[in-house]
C-alpha cells in the first residue's frame, strides 16, 4: 500500500476543505459522466399525499423553469433538468463550497393506478419543483326513477 501521507501547508488555511471535498465528498457520492460535464443522478424528493392529490417535492436549486422538463406516460412521472454550464476551470477559486457543474438530473417515478394526469400541475419556487396530480373523483351513480309509458 502506497504512503497516504502528504506535506501540509499550515499557510493554506483552505487546504483541509479543499481535502475534504477531493478526498470524501467526491469519492463518496456517486458521480458520472454525461457528455463532459459532472451530473446527479437524481434529486432529493419528497412525495406526499394530501386531501386526495399525490405532490412530488423535487429539490433542484439553481435551475430555471425553463431548464426543467416533467413528462408523464405509462405510468411513469419524467422530471429531467438541464442548464448550461458556467466554465469553472477558468476561476481560481478561494473557497468553494458548491459546484455549478451539476448541470443535469434525471428522475423517473412510477405513478399508482387512479391519477387524474390531465389535471397535474407544476410550480417552481426557491428551487424547489412541486408537482401535483390529484386521483381521479369517481362520479357518484346517479338514480332516478324511470317511468312506464
Amino acid at each position: 500500500m502506497a504512503n497516504s501521507l502528504r506535506t501540509f501547508d499550515y499557510y493554506n488555511i483552505f487546504q483541509q476543505m479543499d481535502d475534504l471535498n477531493k478526498y470524501y465528498f467526491n469519492n463518496n457520492f456517486k458521480l458520472y459522466k454525461k457528455t463532459g460535464v459532472d451530473s446527479v443522478s437524481s434529486n432529493k424528493t419528497n412525495i406526499y399525499l394530501e386531501n386526495g392529490t399525490l405532490f412530488f417535492e423535487v429539490f433542484a436549486p439553481g435551475f430555471s423553469k425553463s431548464d426543467i422538463k416533467i413528462d408523464v406516460g405509462n405510468n411513469t412521472l419524467s422530471v429531467t433538468g438541464k442548464k448550461d454550464v458556467v466554465d469553472e476551470k477558468s476561476r481560481k477559486f478561494v473557497m468553494r463550497e458548491f459546484s455549478n457543474s451539476f448541470a443535469n438530473f434525471h428522475r423517473n417515478f412510477s405513478l399508482p393506478e387512479g391519477l387524474n394526469v390531465e389535471a397535474a400541475d407544476a410550480s417552481y419556487n426557491c428551487g424547489i419543483l412541486t408537482i401535483s396530480i390529484p386521483y381521479a373523483t369517481k362520479e357518484k351513480e346517479l338514480t332516478r326513477n324511470i317511468s312506464i309509458n
